[in-house]
């Protein structure tokens, strides 16, 4: 499109389709789950649900032990550690 384009994405954009999140290029895919193909360096990070619905992943910061991380979508959405 050539310009930005804010939007909000709802949980059932993530919850029905493979999304690609590319954070140092800023850019977002989408790919229907029955013809996705990872690419060879890919790293699934499954959503768990945690209290409230929200979805969390485990990551681990600088070495140290994983620990679960909210992943907020939602208005004004970050991840919440």
């Amino acid at each position: 499109m050539g310009h930005p384009l804010p939007v909000i994405l709802g949980k059932e954009a993530f919850n029905q389709l493979v999304v690609d999140v590319d954070f140092p290029n800023r850019r977002v895919a989408f790919h229907e789950a029955s013809c996705f193909k990872a690419p060879p360096r890919a790293v699934r990070l499954p959503l768990v649900e945690s209290a409230g619905g929200q979805r969390a992943v485990q990551i681990s910061i600088e070495g140290r032990p994983p620990i679960p991380v909210l992943f907020d979508v939602g208005n004004g959405g970050a991840l919440s550690l």
